[in-house]
């Protein structure tokens, strides 16, 4: 039970050192990045095996609701200038992600092969719009996920092999927008 706590601890200590060992006192080592990334990694496959399911299950349930609710209120011309808006922001798409809800079908014609199957095909028509949004969203957030480690130990990496003191250039940005005093305490614990 200790080495999958210190996995999960490993995890967190990999993204926590790029801000205390990369940006906050610039003492990184390059060894450290590459052996702290593999358990962080396997960490990474953990939470997509159990956390991100959840998530989007969740997801879907909430989106399925707005979906439902979405659908009993009458069209006006305020509501299609509304979604015109807030199309603009569709961070779903942004990522990566497909935004638009499947469409709507005619219900089936055959006949149902018996009380299992009827049940099922009812279930899964009134579930489809939660059901295609939680897959969605699990999707991305796996995707995303995964891309975590690699993309910020490139990060860790680029502050160590950088010509010049990308760390300090850093702090002086993160100082610009009301760090400072964070970046000065920091400093101050991990020197």
């Amino acid at each position: 039970l200790a080495r999958y706590c210190n996995m999960e601890d490993s995890f967190y200590k990999f993204f926590l050192d790029g801000w205390v060992r990369g940006v906050v006192t610039g003492s990184d080592d390059t060894l450290l990045v590459l052996t702290s990334a593999g358990p962080a990694y396997v960490m990474v496959t953990v939470l997509s095996l159990f956390l991100v399911p959840v998530v989007a299950t969740l997801y879907g349930w909430f989106m399925g609701i707005a979906h439902f609710i979405d659908s009993k209120i009458p069209p006006s011309e305020d509501i299609h200038t509304a979604e015109a808006y807030l199309r603009s922001f569709d961070v779903c798409a942004f990522f990566g992600g497909q935004s638009l809800a499947p469409p709507m079908t005619e219900p089936r014609l055959r006949a149902d092969q018996d009380f299992y199957d009827a049940m099922k095909y009812n279930a899964n028509r009134r579930m489809r719009f939660s059901n295609y949004y939680a897959t969605v969203a699990k999707d991305d957030l796996t995707y995303w996920v995964h891309r975590s480690v690699p993309w910020f130990c490139g990060f860790r990496l680029l502050l160590i092999w950088c010509p010049f003191d990308l760390a300090y250039l850093l702090r002086i940005v993160f100082s610009f927008f009301g760090m400072g005093k964070a970046i000065r305490q920091h400093e101050l614990w991990f020197r």
